[in-house]
Protein backbone atom coordinates (compact mmCIF):
# COMPACT_ATOMS: atom_id res chain seq x y z
CA UNK A 1 0.00 0.00 0.00
CA UNK A 2 2.17 2.74 -1.27
CA UNK A 3 0.24 5.99 -0.92
CA UNK A 4 1.12 9.15 -2.71
CA UNK A 5 1.62 11.74 0.09
CA UNK A 6 0.49 15.26 -0.71
CA UNK A 7 0.39 18.17 1.70
CA UNK A 8 1.82 18.73 5.16
CA UNK A 9 1.26 16.93 8.39
CA UNK A 10 -0.35 18.69 11.33
CA UNK A 11 2.97 18.71 13.22
CA UNK A 12 4.76 20.40 10.32
CA UNK A 13 2.08 23.10 10.14
CA UNK A 14 2.24 23.66 13.91
CA UNK A 15 6.03 24.08 13.77
CA UNK A 16 5.74 26.66 10.97
CA UNK A 17 3.04 28.58 12.86
CA UNK A 18 5.16 28.48 16.01
CA UNK A 19 8.20 29.86 14.18
CA UNK A 20 6.15 32.64 12.60
CA UNK A 21 4.69 33.48 16.03
CA UNK A 22 8.14 33.73 17.61
CA UNK A 23 9.41 35.95 14.79
CA UNK A 24 6.36 38.18 15.09
CA UNK A 25 6.76 38.45 18.87
CA UNK A 26 10.30 39.73 18.36
CA UNK A 27 9.74 41.87 15.26
CA UNK A 28 6.48 43.69 16.09
CA UNK A 29 7.75 45.56 19.20
CA UNK A 30 10.91 46.59 17.34
CA UNK A 31 8.79 47.75 14.41
CA UNK A 32 6.54 49.80 16.72
CA UNK A 33 9.54 51.52 18.32
CA UNK A 34 11.15 52.27 14.96
CA UNK A 35 7.97 53.74 13.44
CA UNK A 36 7.56 56.04 16.45
CA UNK A 37 11.22 57.03 16.29
CA UNK A 38 10.89 57.88 12.59
CA UNK A 39 7.76 59.99 13.21
CA UNK A 40 9.52 61.90 15.99
CA UNK A 41 12.67 62.40 13.88
CA UNK A 42 10.51 63.76 11.08
CA UNK A 43 9.41 66.50 13.51
CA UNK A 44 12.97 67.58 14.40
CA UNK A 45 13.17 70.24 11.67
CA UNK A 46 9.91 71.78 12.90
CA UNK A 47 11.07 71.70 16.52
CA UNK A 48 14.38 73.35 15.61
CA UNK A 49 12.59 75.93 13.46
CA UNK A 50 10.42 76.94 16.41
CA UNK A 51 13.45 77.19 18.70
CA UNK A 52 15.34 79.35 16.20
CA UNK A 53 12.32 81.53 15.37
CA UNK A 54 11.73 82.19 19.05
CA UNK A 55 15.39 83.18 19.49
CA UNK A 56 15.08 85.59 16.53
CA UNK A 57 11.90 87.04 18.02
CA UNK A 58 13.71 87.59 21.32
CA UNK A 59 16.63 89.33 19.59
CA UNK A 60 14.25 91.68 17.80
CA UNK A 61 11.85 92.39 20.70
CA UNK A 62 13.83 91.59 23.89
CA UNK A 63 10.93 89.51 25.18
CA UNK A 64 9.93 85.89 24.66
CA UNK A 65 6.58 85.23 23.08
CA UNK A 66 4.20 82.41 23.90
CA UNK A 67 2.25 83.11 20.70
CA UNK A 68 3.26 80.82 17.85
CA UNK A 69 1.63 83.14 15.29
CA UNK A 70 4.15 85.86 16.27
CA UNK A 71 6.99 83.63 15.06
CA UNK A 72 8.08 83.44 11.44
CA UNK A 73 7.60 79.70 11.28
CA UNK A 74 4.72 77.54 10.18
CA UNK A 75 3.99 74.25 11.87
CA UNK A 76 1.13 72.04 10.82
CA UNK A 77 -1.23 71.91 13.75
CA UNK A 78 -4.78 70.61 14.01
CA UNK A 79 -6.04 72.79 16.83
CA UNK A 80 -4.86 75.41 19.28
CA UNK A 81 -5.65 75.95 22.93
CA UNK A 82 -3.95 78.96 24.48
CA UNK A 83 -0.24 78.62 23.75
CA UNK A 84 -0.54 74.90 23.02
CA UNK A 85 -0.55 73.76 19.40
CA UNK A 86 -1.70 70.18 18.76
CA UNK A 87 -0.20 68.23 15.87
CA UNK A 88 -0.94 64.75 14.58
CA UNK A 89 1.68 63.24 16.85
CA UNK A 90 1.84 65.45 19.90
CA UNK A 91 1.84 69.07 20.88
CA UNK A 92 3.99 72.19 20.92
CA UNK A 93 3.79 74.38 23.98
CA UNK A 94 5.58 77.69 24.32
CA UNK A 95 6.32 78.70 27.89
CA UNK A 96 7.54 81.97 29.32
CA UNK A 97 10.77 81.99 31.35
CA UNK A 98 8.74 82.25 34.57
CA UNK A 99 6.69 79.19 33.66
CA UNK A 100 9.86 77.17 33.05
CA UNK A 101 11.72 78.40 36.08
CA UNK A 102 14.35 79.55 33.59
CA UNK A 103 15.88 83.01 33.59
CA UNK A 104 17.64 82.37 30.27
CA UNK A 105 14.80 82.35 27.83
CA UNK A 106 11.90 80.08 28.48
CA UNK A 107 11.38 76.64 27.13
CA UNK A 108 9.76 75.24 24.08
CA UNK A 109 8.34 71.83 24.70
CA UNK A 110 7.34 69.30 22.13
CA UNK A 111 5.45 66.56 23.85
CA UNK A 112 4.46 63.20 22.43
CA UNK A 113 1.92 62.67 25.15
CA UNK A 114 -1.23 62.20 23.09
CA UNK A 115 -0.04 58.78 21.97
CA UNK A 116 0.50 55.59 23.90
CA UNK A 117 4.09 56.65 24.63
CA UNK A 118 4.60 59.27 27.32
CA UNK A 119 7.74 60.98 26.07
CA UNK A 120 8.36 64.68 26.59
CA UNK A 121 10.99 66.60 24.64
CA UNK A 122 12.26 69.97 25.72
CA UNK A 123 14.16 72.06 23.24
CA UNK A 124 15.44 75.57 23.68
CA UNK A 125 15.44 75.20 27.43
CA UNK A 126 18.46 76.00 29.52
CA UNK A 127 18.78 74.10 32.75
CA UNK A 128 22.22 74.32 34.29
CA UNK A 129 21.95 70.87 35.84
CA UNK A 130 21.21 69.27 32.45
CA UNK A 131 23.35 71.07 29.94
CA UNK A 132 23.54 74.01 27.62
CA UNK A 133 20.93 76.11 25.91
CA UNK A 134 19.06 74.50 23.01
CA UNK A 135 20.09 71.06 24.13
CA UNK A 136 17.36 68.48 23.70
CA UNK A 137 16.03 66.70 26.75
CA UNK A 138 13.92 63.55 26.61
CA UNK A 139 11.93 62.47 29.66
CA UNK A 140 10.66 58.89 29.74
CA UNK A 141 8.67 57.20 32.52
CA UNK A 142 10.70 54.53 34.31
CA UNK A 143 7.94 51.96 33.91
CA UNK A 144 7.58 52.50 30.14
CA UNK A 145 10.23 50.39 28.44
CA UNK A 146 9.11 51.45 24.97
CA UNK A 147 9.49 55.15 25.84
CA UNK A 148 13.00 54.50 27.15
CA UNK A 149 13.90 52.58 24.00
CA UNK A 150 12.63 55.46 21.87
CA UNK A 151 14.75 58.02 23.75
CA UNK A 152 17.80 55.80 23.25
CA UNK A 153 16.99 55.19 19.57
CA UNK A 154 16.75 58.95 19.09
CA UNK A 155 20.38 59.18 20.12
CA UNK A 156 19.93 60.44 23.66
CA UNK A 157 22.08 59.41 26.60
CA UNK A 158 20.62 58.87 30.05
CA UNK A 159 21.83 61.64 32.34
CA UNK A 160 19.87 61.15 35.55
CA UNK A 161 16.56 60.09 36.98
CA UNK A 162 14.02 60.96 39.61
CA UNK A 163 11.45 58.77 41.30
CA UNK A 164 9.22 58.43 38.23
CA UNK A 165 11.28 59.06 35.10
CA UNK A 166 14.63 58.84 33.37
CA UNK A 167 16.12 61.99 31.89
CA UNK A 168 18.02 61.69 28.62
CA UNK A 169 20.13 64.35 26.90
CA UNK A 170 20.94 64.91 23.24
CA UNK A 171 24.56 65.96 22.93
Amino acid sequence: MNKNKKGFSLIELLVVVLIIGILAAVAVPKYQVMTKVSKIKALYPQMRAVVEARARYYQANRVFTTDMSALDVQIPYNRKSGNTYYTDWGLFRLYSPAQCGDAYGGCIIYSVDNTDVGIVFQLGHRKASYGSQNQGICYAPKNDSQANKICKQLGATRKSSNSTQYIYLFY
